[in-house]
C-alpha cells in the first residue's frame, strides 16, 4: 500500500516538535520517613556462641562426670631379683627344744638303728674254666646194682676227658625174653681240666679204667647236649676279700643317706655327713680260690644320725635374713645347706656349717604405697617411684587427667618380676 506524503509530512513535524519543545514533567519530593534502628544486647548480638558455648560447657561436665566414675589408674612395677648368699656357724644341741637365735643353736634329735647291708665286688684272679654237662651210662654187663667212686672218668670219641662230679650208683640190666636189657642212669660230669676245647657237642663215652677188659664193651655213655662253661673264668682270691673291706664302708655311705632320708621323711633334714656306723658281722657269698665272677659282702650295721626338724631350720634361716638383710627385701628360691664340721654323738652337740643362697626383690606394701601416691599429681607421683627406685609405668584412664584417683579401689599396682 502506498504511503501519502501528507501523512510523511505529519509525522517528520511532530517529531521536530518534541525535538524544540521538550516534555514538562512535575517534579515532586515524597519525605520518607526512616525507623529508628534498635538497639541489640550483647547476649542476643552473641546468642549463637553462647548457645555454643553452653552445649560445650554441659558435654564437658558430663564428660567429667563419666570420668570421675570410670576413672582407674595402673601401676607397673618391675624388680629384678639379685642373688644373695651368705655363710654362717651355728650349733645344734640334742638338750634343748627351742632355737635359740643369740646363741645360734638350733634344736637337734639322734637315730639309732641297726641294719644289714650287702654290696658286690668282683673276683679278679683268673682260672679256666671247667666245662660240664651230663652223661647217659648204660649197663649191659650185668643185672646187679654198682657203685662207681666220685670221679669215675669218661672219655669222649673226641678223646676228652670227663670226671664223674659224684658217686655213681649204676642200676642192674634186666633179662627180658632171655636177653640182657641195658640199664641207664644219668651221671653229671665236669673236664677233667679247663678250657674252652672241652665244650664238645652230643659225644659217645667210654669207661677208662674198664679199657683193655669185657666191661670196656659192656658200659658205654651218650651225652644228648653239649658240655658248657669251658674257657677263661675268674677266681676269689685274698686279695678280693681284703680289699671288699676296705671299700665296704664307701659303697655303703650311699646306701645308709638313701635309708635315712626315709627314715627321717619329709618333715625331717639331714645335715650333711652328720652320721656314723660301725660295721660287725661280717661274711661272704664265695671262699677263697672259688671260681666267680662276683662275690657279696654283706654285714650288719650299727647307724647314728643327727635329725633336724625343716620347720625349725626355715624359721631359723628367716631369722638370719631378718638379721643380715632387714625386712624391707623379698626372698625366695632359699637353698639352704647344713654340714657337719664336729660332731659329738655322746654329748649330743654338733657344729654346723650353714650356707643359704637364694634371690631377693624389694618388698612391696602395695596399700602403702596407693597411701603415698592418692590424690597425687602424675609428676608427683613419678618422683616417689623415683624414690624408690624401681622401673615403673603408669597408665591413667582417661589420659587427660593428671592426678591420681582418691578411691583406692580405682588405683592397680601390679608387681612384675623380671628374670
Amino acid at each position: 500500500m502506498k504511503k501519502r506524503f501528507a501523512d510523511i509530512g505529519i509525522k517528520r513535524k511532530s517529531f521536530l516538535e518534541k525535538l524544540e519543545k521538550p516534555e514538562k514533567k512535575d517534579f515532586h519530593f515524597e519525605k520518607k520517613v526512616f525507623a529508628k534502628p534498635e538497639k541489640k544486647s550483647f547476649f542476643q548480638k552473641n546468642k549463637k556462641i553462647f548457645k555454643f558455648l553452653f552445649i560445650v560447657l554441659i558435654f564437658s561436665f558430663f564428660f567429667y562426670l563419666f570420668s570421675l566414675f570410670y576413672q582407674k589408674v595402673e601401676i607397673t612395677i618391675k624388680t629384678k631379683p639379685q642373688q644373695f648368699s651368705f655363710e654362717d656357724k651355728i650349733k645344734a644341741d640334742t638338750k634343748i627344744s627351742e632355737i635359740d637365735f643369740s646363741q645360734k643353736i638350733i634344736p637337734a634329735k639322734l637315730l639309732e638303728f641297726e641294719s644289714e647291708l650287702s654290696e658286690s665286688f668282683p673276683c679278679t684272679g683268673q682260672i679256666l674254666k671247667k666245662a660240664e654237662g651230663k652223661i647217659n651210662l648204660y649197663n649191659a654187663y650185668t643185672t646187679e646194682n654198682e657203685t662207681w667212686r666220685e670221679k669215675t672218668r669218661f672219655i669222649s670219641s673226641e678223646g676228652k676227658v670227663f670226671l664223674s662230679k659224684d658217686k655213681i650208683f649204676v642200676p642192674g640190666a634186666k633179662m627180658k625174653e632171655g636177653k640182657l636189657e641195658p640199664s641207664v642212669v644219668e651221671v653229671p660230669v665236669i673236664a677233667i681240666e679247663g678250657g674252652e676245647n672241652y665244650n664238645i657237642g652230643p659225644s659217645k663215652f667210654s669207661v677208662l679204667a674198664f679199657k683193655g677188659s669185657e666191661r670196656f664193651f659192656k658200659y658205654w655213655g651218650e651225652s644228648t647236649e653239649s658240655m658248657k662253661g669251658g674257657g677263661k673264668g675268674g677266681v676269689l682270691l685274698k686279695e678280693d676279700i681284703e680289699n671288699a673291706k676296705k671299700s665296704f664302708e664307701r659303697k655303703i655311705e650311699e646306701k645308709i643317706k638313701n635309708i635315712l632320708k626315709d627314715k627321717g621323711g619329709p618333715e625331717k633334714f639331714l645335715p650333711e655327713n652328720c652320721f656314723s656306723f660301725s660295721i660287725s658281722e661280717e661274711s661272704f657269698s664265695k671262699k677263697e680260690g672259688e671260681a666267680c665272677e662276683n662275690f657279696d659282702m654283706k654285714a650288719k650295721v650299727k647307724i647314728k644320725a643327727l635329725f633336724l626338724e625343716k620347720s625349725d631350720i626355715n624359721s631359723f634361716g628367716e631369722g638370719l635374713i631378718s638379721l643380715n638383710f632387714g625386712d624391707k627385701r623379698k626372698f625366695f628360691e632359699k637353698e639352704i645347706k647344713l654340714t657337719c664340721e664336729g660332731k659329738d654323738f655322746d654329748k649330743g652337740v654338733f657344729s654346723l656349717n650353714l650356707k643359704l643362697n637364694g634371690k631377693s626383690n624389694q618388698d612391696f606394701d602395695v596399700n602403702d604405697l596407693k597411701r603415698k601416691i592418692v590424690g597425687k599429681s602424675i609428676r608427683e607421683t613419678k618422683a616417689t617411684l623415683q624414690d624408690m627406685n624401681v622401673e615403673a609405668k603408669i597408665k591413667i584412664f582417661p589420659r587427660f587427667l593428671m592426678k591420681i584417683p582418691e578411691n583406692f579401689d580405682k588405683i592397680k599396682i601390679e608387681i612384675e618380676t623380671l628374670e
